[in-house]
């Protein structure tokens, strides 16, 4: 495993970054509700790359500070563990804890997405104004979009465990099935990735457009 870690990072970054070229493809398709020819779908992968970077490097700011408060969380779980009766106080603050720092990476995930969507629909080239916008439209719709968000990323969770728990009672000389199996979790990830812009797509389609225009009047 070690021998090939090198080579599976490199393959995870190149297809990162190859999901954030194709988002500004994907988005446009989602927003005008038609097959794109090719041409004009890496056209759009062109036009947005660069202002998705930009989003992309932003978004570290909020993922640092969860990062931080998971931290604080960690050394208090500890903290807590070492010195309460029962030990198990110290797991149950962390297991809380990282609950609600899902959440928190969740609903960032969603302020993002709003603000790629808004992005294409708007032809916006500002991207902290956008941010600020896309802020704005997801704090007022909080409600509504965190839900249709934390429905779909249940089912993410629930496929990746029953994929993993099947994983785990396979014997290990039926390659095959398992790398079978390992793909379909892939692509169940990748399905309900895709399910959460196009219905944040779609709602900004039916709602948020005239919350923008009310914004400008």
């Amino acid at each position: 495993l070690y021998r090939s870690h090198q080579d599976s990072f490199h393959s995870g970054i190149l297809f990162f970054l190859f999901m954030l070229f194709v988002s500004g493809g994907i988005l446009t398709v989602y927003h005008e509700d038609r097959r794109l020819k090719a041409g004009e779908f890496f056209g759009s992968c062109g036009t947005y790359f660069w202002r998705f970077v930009r989003l992309l490097l932003l978004s570290l700011i909020p993922f640092a500070i969860l990062g931080g408060l998971y931290s604080a969380v960690d050394k208090l779980s500890t903290y807590v563990g070492d010195r309460v009766t029962p030990a198990s106080a110290g797991f149950w603050i962390l297991a809380g804890g990282c609950f609600l720092l899902l959440l928190g990476c969740l609903l960032v995930r969603l302020w993002f997405d709003i603000a790629q969507v808004r992005a294409v629909a708007q032809n916006e080239h500002r991207m902290l104004r956008n941010l600020w916008k896309a802020l704005g439209i997801t704090w007022r719709n909080l409600g509504q979009l965190f839900w249709i968000y934390f429905l779909i990323s249940l089912l993410a969770w629930a496929s990746l465990v029953i994929g993993l728990v099947i994983w785990a009672h396979l014997p290990p000389t039926v390659t095959p099935l398992v790398f079978g199996l390992l793909e379909l979790i892939i692509v169940a990830q990748l399905a309900t990735r895709l399910w959460q812009r196009a219905s944040a797509t779609a709602w900004y389609g039916r709602h948020a457009v005239m919350i923008d225009r009310k914004s400008v009047v």
